[in-house]
Order: structure tokens, then C-alpha cells, then sequence
């Protein structure tokens, strides 16, 4: 039998993200730090470099015009916009092809998280956080868990989907009780073993728990903020594999944030074509690191 230790023991072997994408991360605390602080750490990482370029020109940043170098692009998007950028490309590079147990293909799994990421930030924006593009940032590693515990979870699950499907268990729900754990509790080991932001560490250990306000309140109200947009991304299609996360709009969360289920569905409508956009950007980016890699990176 698998235990739950064996599975907490694994984050330590998973492949870390990007060390420049961490260290970028970091900079972010750092009220010294410089463009020439960040240019130093980019230009040592020639896919993060293409990725980067690559990215700041599609729709969803927004830029009038095109970068040519990494100073432009960093001039151009600002420190908060370039961590956007640099984490869609290092989630990127860790997707499997096909998350096992799951049974989801790395395009879906990016959908996915990538929908999350989008609908997170515009909440942010329109309930004036001043935390957007760390929603986003969150929203996007949301689901890290599911990087470790497929793997286990596919040694179990086959023999067990008629029973789960009978007893009307979500996927959440079936890791928690034949693996003793779940890609939530995973996914909070993940992040903070990657030294991330506390609030992406709380995201994924609280995105399918019952809600509940804490004293935190700047955490509490993107915990809230992903919460809500992961709940979007499924009613909308973007859902990654079977076992949605719960009630569609949790009354609860839509309270904490004063926020209508009517402008949440509207945020989400306007949403389309920005996901959709940043999606269609996967193949490039994992080309720009396979070339990194054959060329030497």
C-alpha cells in the first residue's frame, strides 16, 4: 500500500522550476533591486530569453509595440508583468505530456491553469486588490500537487473509477481517501520546497477546502480571488480532467469578496480570448527550451 509519507517524499525529487524564474521571484521583495539585476539573471537562460520576447508580444500584456531585446521587453512589461511572463514559461517546461492517473494531456492541464490564471487576475482587477498579477501568479500554480501525486495515483485509481463514479466522489475527494493524502496538501509542499510566494503555497492547500475567512487578509482574499477562478475555468469549459472542484460558485467566497455571481460570470465571458491566446503559446514555449537544451543550455 502507498502511504502518504512515501508521496510527501517525492516533492523533494521533482524537478524544480526554473532557478531563474525562482530568483526573478525573489527580486520582487528586493526594493534595490535594478533592470540590470534582472537583465543579468534573463540573458544566462537563452529559452527564458526567446520565451520572454516571444510572450510580451501576445495580446494579453498588452504592449503597443514589440521587444526587441530582454532590457526592452523588461522596460516595456515592468517587474510585476516580467514574473508573468517568466512563470507561464517555467510551468511550461515541467508538464509532462501526459499527467498520469489523471489522464489529462499537458495541453489540457495547461488550459486549465492558464484559464485560472487569467479569470484570478481579472477578479483582482476588478474588485481592486492591488494583488493582480500575483492572482495571477497563483492562479497559475494552483494545481502543482497534481505534478507528484499522478504518479502514485495512477498506480491506484484504475480498479477504483467505477466505485468513485458510484459513489459520486470527486477526483479530490478518491486521492484523500485511498492515498491518505491529496494534490492540494501536495501542492503546498511543492511550493514552499521551491521557496515561492506563502500565498501560492496557501492557494493550492485551500483551493477545494471549505472556504473560510482568516485574519490574513491580503492571502485570504487571493486564496478567495483562485478560488473563485478555479470554479470559473470548470463551469466554463476549462476544466482539467473529471472531478470538478465542488459547488460552482461557492456562496461563501462570493460573499467574502463582496462580489455578484453576475459580474463573476461576466468577468469570465470577457476572459475567452485571452485564454484561449495565452494557451496557443505552450508549443512555442516548449520549443524555445528543447532548442535551449539541444543547443547546450
Amino acid at each position: 500500500m502507498i502511504l502518504a509519507a512515501d508521496i510527501l517524499a517525492t516533492v523533494e525529487r521533482l524537478p524544480t522550476l526554473n532557478i531563474n524564474a525562482i530568483r526573478l521571484m525573489e527580486l520582487m521583495n528586493d526594493e534595490n533591486a535594478t533592470f540590470a539585476d534582472i537583465e543579468a539573471i534573463v540573458r544566462t537562460d537563452p529559452a527564458l530569453t526567446t520565451n520572454i520576447l516571444k510572450t510580451a508580444g501576445s495580446a494579453h500584456f498588452g504592449l503597443r509595440r514589440s521587444a526587441e531585446t530582454v532590457r526592452e521587453a523588461i522596460a516595456l512589461l515592468g517587474l510585476r508583468r516580467l514574473i508573468d511572463v517568466v512563470t507561464l514559461a517555467a510551468i511550461a517546461d515541467i508538464i509532462p505530456d501526459r499527467l498520469p492517473g489523471y489522464d489529462i494531456s499537458s495541453k489540457a492541464f495547461w488550459r486549465h491553469c492558464v484559464a485560472v490564471a487569467v479569470l484570478a487576475e481579472r477578479l483582482a482587477r476588478v474588485l481592486e486588490t492591488g494583488r493582480a498579477g500575483l492572482a495571477f501568479t497563483a492562479g497559475l500554480l494552483h494545481d502543482l500537487g497534481k505534478l507528484v501525486v499522478g504518479t502514485f495515483w495512477a498506480r491506484q485509481c484504475t480498479a477504483s473509477k467505477a466505485t468513485f463514479r458510484s459513489r459520486r466522489l470527486t477526483t479530490f475527494e478518491s486521492e484523500r481517501l485511498i492515498l491518505g493524502t491529496d494534490h492540494a496538501e501536495v501542492g503546498m509542499l511543492v511550493a514552499r520546497s521551491w521557496r515561492l510566494p506563502e500565498v501560492v503555497a496557501l492557494v493550492n492547500w485551500e483551493h477545494h477546502t471549505p472556504f473560510a475567512t482568516r485574519n490574513e487578509a491580503d492571502n485570504d482574499c487571493t486564496v478567495a480571488v483562485v478560488r473563485l477562478a478555479d470554479s470559473l475555468a470548470h463551469a466554463f469549459g476549462f476544466g482539467a480532467g473529471p472531478g470538478g472542484p465542488g459547488p460552482w460558485l461557492d456562496p461563501s467566497v462570493l460573499e467574502s469578496l463582496n462580489l455578484s455571481q453576475s459580474v463573476a460570470t461576466q468577468v469570465a465571458w470577457a476572459s475567452l480570448d485571452e485564454i484561449e491566446g495565452l494557451v496557443g503559446l505552450l508549443p512555442e514555449m516548449q520549443t524555445a527550451r528543447k532548442v535551449a537544451i539541444g543547443a547546450g543550455a
